[in-house]
């Protein structure tokens, strides 16, 4: 409507088409995990997070060639407990 200001229309706007675009990726997140590559599912199947916070993450991994791969990529960035 005219009587909205512009930045007030930009806002809605802005507002709906992120809502969009969050309930489509939310929709098709099945689909698109079910679509990806053999590899990239043995990956995703390999590693649990078993704990999160913003200052560390814990991962658990089925198996010991990617843990040691995970490692050896993000060495400077663990940290030991």
């Amino acid at each position: 409507p005219a009587a909205l200001s512009f930045g007030l229309r930009l806002l809605i706007a802005l507002l709906v088409g992120g809502g969009l675009a969050a309930a489509v990726l939310w929709g098709f997140r099945k689909p698109i995990a079910d679509a990806a590559l053999p590899e990239k599912q043995a990956i995703r199947q390999s590693v649990a997070i078993e704990a999160f916070s913003w200052r560390a993450t814990t991962f658990a991994f089925e198996n010991d060639l990617f843990a040691d791969r995970f490692v050896e990529l993000n060495a400077p960035r663990l940290m030991e407990i």
